[in-house]
């Protein structure tokens, strides 16, 4: 999970017990796929409602595209995610699917942390500090035009005629 979004590699339609793949047809390697997925977001506490991304490779494209579409729209809302199908080359499979779930229980800024603080004030607090040290560390670099033989840069440039500065 990355700020609250989860990355899924493509996950082909195998049996999760015997690790083979299951029937040959389209729509039921579709059906293996979606309900490994499935299995995948309820592990975290999601359901195919919090997808948002979807990449779907066929091994035929063309001629597949229509039952996988409709195997699909069995396990995802009618506010369909955005997705990508595209015909490939699969080992022996005839369709693979990732997904791009978001969380927007953020574990950074939802609930409470070990210190008994909401995280919200643990993360504002924890980015004061980064943008303290950042401020330090420029007026180490740079220090103020009034201390002793410090100067800002300064630009001797002028625009030329008909340009704008203001962009």
């Amino acid at each position: 999970m990355a700020s609250g979004f989860l990355y899924t590699a493509g996950m082909g339609p195998h049996d999760p017990v015997t690790g083979q793949v299951v029937e040959k047809t389209l729509a039921e390697q579709t059906r293996q796929v979606l309900r490994n997925l499935g299995a995948l977001l309820a592990e975290q506490g999601l359901d195919f409602s919090h997808v948002v991304k979807v990449t779907t490779p066929l091994a035929e494209l063309d001629r597949d595209f229509h039952g996988y579409n409709t195997v699909y729209e069995e396990y995802l809302s009618r506010l369909f995610p955005a997705r990508t199908t595209v015909g490939s080359k699969l080992a022996g499979i005839l369709v693979e699917i990732d997904l791009g779930p978001y969380d927007e229980r953020d574990p950074v800024t939802e609930g409470p942390g070990p210190d008994g603080r909401p995280a919200r004030r643990r993360a504002s607090r924890a980015a004061q500090t980064v943008r303290r040290a950042a401020a330090r560390a420029l007026r180490k670099a740079r220090p103020h035009p009034g201390a002793a033989g410090a100067s800002w840069p300064t630009s001797t440039a002028k625009p030329s005629t008909g340009s704008r500065t203001d962009v």
